[in-house]
């Protein structure tokens, strides 16, 4: 048992005061008195789970890409002369670095070493569910990080609200970048990933290796068991999603690829998509038979393995500029629940979540013109 357990005992969920988040779901569980010190890790990722499969992507009926196996000279062979100066002599690309937002962000090796702690002390109480996603039991107290973790661009500028020189709210990090951190037992299979906020710089490790919460956040994990028999389903690397892009336009990759956060109402954090530049356009065909003209191709993990599904992209146009959002204060420390519920009924209020000119949030499933 957690040497830590008895914090479970007062208040089951502490990311409950983020109520919806954005969409105007079903509250969290609450408090039922005063705020204490987080009883479990904020891993609720609220703002992007209350809609997790509210709504499905056009392209459900293409045809499913594998994942390849590819080699440096293939990868070499897919990109430019200029976007190859970024392969290693180990034939994996150097990713450019996260981008400055206006806030601080935790690094990539600060996220995997709170994804560590997250899954050996706290997700074993939902192994139930883990353990489902996965399809085989999870070797939580064994699990390490065993791939160099992901940064993953948000689409939306930060909000209106957010003041950086103070703990991002938890809408903030659920709308903002995030890394996401790839765990296995040494020498094994990935078991789990975990989406770790690039914004959770209000966390750090305890001298026991345990994560030390605020008093009051949410909104810094998302969790999911990696299924055990769909391992090919997976968010490609990099590398592969290179090749994959430039067989199925004819053309070659001009950039180095950058990892998209997917639209918060579509798909979970995981859901994330590369952006590969062409080096001139393509043409490509979506799977009601449209035909759309693009420079920019986006690969993906499959994104519902029950049905048949999609793993490459396009953006449809127009894109909107912005979308709906709520706001929701948060609980202060010692504040009563009476005057809590006040102050939220004050407080609440809807606002506009500004999406990036450069990143689009709306996709269509699309494959080759042939």
């Amino acid at each position: 048992m957690h040497p830590k357990s008895s914090r479970f005992c007062t208040n089951p969920d502490a990311s409950w005061h983020v109520r919806s988040g954005l969409d105007g779901a079903a509250p969290w569980r609450r408090t039922p008195l005063r705020f204490v010190k987080p009883t479990v890790p904020q891993f609720a990722w609220v703002v992007l789970a209350v809609s997790l499969g509210a709504l499905a992507c056009s392209g459900d009926r293409s045809v499913t890409t594998p994942v390849p196996e590819v080699s440096r000279a293939e990868v070499l062979e897919a990109m430019t002369p200029e976007a190859a100066a970024a392969i290693g002599s180990d034939g994996k690309l150097q990713l450019a670095t996260p981008p400055n937002t206006g806030r601080a962000q935790i690094s990539g090796a600060q996220a995997g070493a709170l994804a560590v702690p997250l899954a050996r002390y706290y997700l074993p109480y939902s192994r139930a569910v883990f353990d489902a996603q996965r399809g085989s039991p999870i070797a939580y107290q064994k699990l390490v990080v065993c791939a160099q973790p992901l940064y993953v661009e948000s689409a939306f500028e930060r909000l209106a609200i957010d003041e950086p020189s103070q703990a991002a709210h938890p809408l903030q990090k659920g709308l903002g970048p995030a890394w996401l951190v790839k765990l296995c037992p040494p020498g094994g299979a990935p078991q789990m990933n975990v989406v770790v906020s690039a914004y959770s710089t209000d966390l750090s490790i305890d001298p026991d290796g345990d994560i030390n919460f605020p008093p009051i956040g949410g909104n810094n994990f998302f969790p999911e068991g990696i299924p055990i028999n769909e391992a090919s389903n997976g968010l490609p690397t990099a590398e592969a999603a290179v090749v994959l892009a430039a067989a199925l336009t004819r053309r070659r990759i001009a950039g180095v690829p950058k990892l998209i956060a997917p639209f918060f109402r579509d798909d979970n954090p995981l859901g994330a998509r590369w952006s590969l530049i062409l080096d001139r356009p393509a043409r490509l065909r979506t799977a009601e038979g449209r035909i759309v003209e693009t420079s920019e191709v986006y690969i993906s993990r499959v994104r519902d393995t029950r049905k048949p599904g999609s793993r490459t992209w396009a953006a449809e146009s127009p894109q909107p500029t912005d979308v709906e959002v709520i706001f929701v204060p948060q609980g202060r420390v010692g504040e009563h629940m009476n005057d809590y519920l006040a102050r939220q009924k004050a407080e609440t209020h809807v606002m506009r979540a500004v999406r990036r000119a450069d990143v689009p949030i709306s996709f269509i499933a699309a494959g080759a013109d042939q």
